[in-house]
């Protein structure tokens, strides 16, 4: 695959692009009485630049004023005497006030966000040097607070006077160790899931349930008690987790790339206990030396249980103490061992099941304080990024550059408002992957892609019913006629039609019962088993 040549991104160096001048407005000449290269000019085209002859595009930001218009002009005019092989482009900022840092970072990251949908393999290079130290400061904060995703490199330049035998151009060196850096680089240890592939930034979200979350999240991660996070499967409780413990004081930073968590549902009894509490050598068969377990990795930071329905009982009531008292001991020792972690468990399972799972006692003090994470089809107004996310997440993974139109992507994504998505994030994923498998085959028009994408959800039967079911439904409310849909091509699939009905169903009772907080029974005539049995088919 070939890789897109870097891409150059700058601000108008409005006094000194493309030629600098002097304090008369006049261009400043060199001893040879040539005109000083500006900044932009400096970047692209000086000897001593090591991106001389590298650069394919030029992205230009400017204030969208007749004279900065002008000065635009005259730079890309320069820029195609000397290379007409670079592409330059330039936005316009609205902005009068070029000390506006708030207006100024919406715009850039809008910018930069569409630049890299449309050029997903190729480098920026980030010029600091033109523009405003507003200008600047955003850039400088941006990059190292992890806004502007990889690969990016931030840069200046330098005038013939300041070089001192350094380059032209040379890299800024900084690093600003925020959340949003390490909340992209954390990751539990043992804990793998679709949505941790994405960039949950509270900045995108849009809908009132996301934004509420994420504020009521931001209030407890303060706090030492347990949190117990409920969701469907797919959500994002993995992601929640890592975002709870980077906003707390639970967080050891050397840890932030494999913190102590576990899968419950991956171990044995006998083995989940040896691994949450250690042991000594000489413990059990195979025990050959000490070895210490997530406990003891956990103090001073987070431990995280992910499917802690899957616990057993025993290891319940062993971390109860843990809990309680701070303390625990290993496998095959009498002695205590201390740890103050915070701990943070999740599951799938709806509430009430999870109590009938759990020792009572030990439920009682995970479940201080919860948060649930709504599933998907609660997100409608989420799923734009969520999709546009997910499709540059997977496409780049694939190592494949696909650019769907955007009415493409206004295809995919009011599909996907209309799905229930049971597998949620997960689903998004399965959409994304299948399209790329059978890009040569996928349909070109809306129409073909509507009706191709049923079966990107459902392969095992081939093409969906679900907007069949829905079309039913609504012939059924406008007390409509069925003709065009019973047709000479084959029989109408009731079972389909009548299985998905049953599975919107069922996830409407069960979102009701969630947020009334009642029983799924007192909302419909069927038991709750009934409606896991609609879900799974």
């Amino acid at each position: 695959m070939n890789i897109e040549p870097p891409i150059l991104i700058s601000w108008l160096a409005y006094n000194h692009d493309p030629y600098e001048r002097g304090r008369d407005r006049q261009p400043r000449l060199d001893e040879s009485g040539q005109r000083v290269r500006g900044p932009t000019l400096t970047f692209l085209f000086d000897e001593d630049s090591p991106y001389k002859g590298k650069i394919g595009r030029l992205i230009m930001f400017a204030r969208r004023d007749p004279e900065s218009h002008e000065r635009v002009g005259q730079t890309f005019e320069e820029i195609r005497k000397l290379n007409p092989g670079i592409i330059c482009r330039c936005y316009k900022w609205p902005g009068e006030d070029p000390t506006d840092h708030e207006r100024i970072f919406a715009f850039v990251r809008e910018q930069l966000q569409r630049i890299q949908r449309e050029h997903r393999k190729a480098e920026l290079l980030i010029h600091t040097s033109p523009g405003t130290p507003a200008m600047a400061t955003i850039w400088v904060l941006m990059g190292s607070t992890g806004f502007i995703r990889e690969p990016f490199a931030l840069l200046k330049s330098l005038r013939p006077h300041e070089r001192h035998g350094r380059l032209a151009v040379e890299p800024i060196q900084i690093s600003i160790d925020t959340f949003y850096k390490r909340y992209q680089q954390s990751r539990p240890a043992e804990i793998s899931s679709e949505e941790q592939r994405l960039f949950w930034d509270p900045a995108s979200f849009q809908s009132k349930a996301l934004i509420k979350l994420y504020e009521n999240a931001s209030r407890i991660a303060r706090l030492p008690a347990p949190v117990l996070l409920l969701g469907e499967r797919g959500v994002g409780k993995t992601t929640l987790a890592s975002w709870i413990r980077l906003n707390s004081p639970f967080r050891k930073k050397k840890l932030d790339q494999s913190w102590p968590a576990v899968a419950c549902g991956q171990y044995q009894p006998e083995t989940i206990r040896a691994e949450l509490f250690g042991y000594r050598k000489g413990a059990f068969t195979g025990a050959t030396e000490d070895r210490n377990g997530l406990l003891t990795r956990a103090n001073e930071d987070t431990l995280f249980l992910d499917e802690v329905g899957d616990l057993a009982r025993d290891s319940q009531r062993l971390l109860i103490k843990a809990i309680e008292e701070r303390r625990f001991q290993p496998l095959g020792s009498t002695d205590w061992q201390h740890s103050r972690f915070r701990l943070i468990t999740a599951t799938n399972l709806p509430l009430r099941d999870l109590r009938e799972r759990l020792d009572p006692d030990f439920f009682d003090r995970i479940a201080l304080l919860d948060l649930r994470v709504p599933s998907v089809r609660e997100l409608p107004e989420d799923i734009p990024w969520l999709w546009r996310s997910t499709w540059e997440r997977v496409s780049t993974e694939a190592g494949v550059k696909l650019d769907l139109s955007e009415e493409h992507h206004n295809c995919l994504i009011n599909f996907l408002q209309g799905h229930p998505l049971p597998g949620n994030l997960r689903d998004l994923f399965a959409v994304a992957w299948r399209l790329l498998a059978h890009w040569d085959e996928a349909p070109a028009t809306d129409e073909a892609l509507a009706a191709w994408l049923p079966s990107a959800l459902d392969p095992a039967k081939g093409e969906s019913t679900w907007n069949l079911a829905r079309d039913v439904a609504s012939r059924f409310a406008q007390d409509g006629f069925l003709d065009d849909l019973v047709t000479d091509a084959g029989p109408l699939p009731s079972k389909g039609v009548i299985k998905d009905m049953q599975t919107w169903l069922a996830h409407e009772i069960r979102r009701l019962a969630r947020q009334r907080g009642v029983p799924q029974d007192s909302l419909i005539d069927v038991t709750a088993k009934t409606l896991r049995e609609w879900i799974k088919g």
